[in-house]
């Protein structure tokens, strides 16, 4: 009686160790899935000021480079600010938080398709930090890569960027070298009209 007992219990622990680890998957495939946009026609300068407020930090501590005649954006608001938010975390992180060695540059690239005729809004998250090894740099985007443990996985957020970004027809793109830092670059369709 008691060995069955004792087999019962450890089939009840095993059952309840599945069933949280099967949410955990869900949500974690929920997060990196093809979300559902609510896109907004916004102001980019307060959208952008917003966003880094929303993670603790000051607009002006950052060098922000942006092409004034980038007046708007047409976005899910808070789920462009969340793809935004997790790559300056990741930048931040590479400089141990040094404001001063991440700068983001906002600015237009013509072109698009000859469909569309539509220009690029091109954001670019840079960090002056020790960048990636070719080893390293080819598994920057698996959802658990790390390379700093105590602070989380770069690649989870990546990942969750990424699809937030093609959600919005764009494209994301990582560029890091080791000892020349990393590049994180946004490229969405400017839906704006240019005088």
């Amino acid at each position: 009686i008691h060995i069955a007992e004792r087999y019962t219990a450890k089939d009840t622990e095993l059952t309840n160790r599945l069933a949280y680890q099967r949410r955990s998957n869900a949500s974690i495939l929920n997060l990196i899935s093809e979300p559902a946009l609510f896109p907004e026609r916004v102001e980019l300068l307060p959208f952008l000021k917003s966003s880094l407020q929303f993670i603790d930090i000051d607009p002006e501590s950052f060098q922000l480079q942006v092409n004034n005649s980038i007046t708007h954006l047409e976005i899910d608001v808070e789920l462009f600010s969340k793809a935004v938010n997790e790559l300056i975390i990741n930048a931040l992180q590479a400089v141990n938080n040094d404001l001063d060695l991440v700068q983001i540059v906002i600015d237009l690239i013509p072109g698009g398709s000859p469909l569309t005729n539509l220009n690029w809004i091109r954001f670019t998250i840079a960090d002056s930090g020790g960048g990636l090894d070719d080893d390293y740099y080819l598994l920057m985007k698996e959802p658990f890569f790390t390379t700093h443990k105590e602070n989380g996985s770069p690649g989870f957020g990546i990942n969750i960027a990424e699809n937030i970004i093609h959600a919005h027809n764009g494209t994301l793109e990582i560029k890091s070298r080791a000892d020349k830092g990393t590049e994180a670059i946004i490229y969405i369709p400017d839906r704006q009209k240019h005088e």
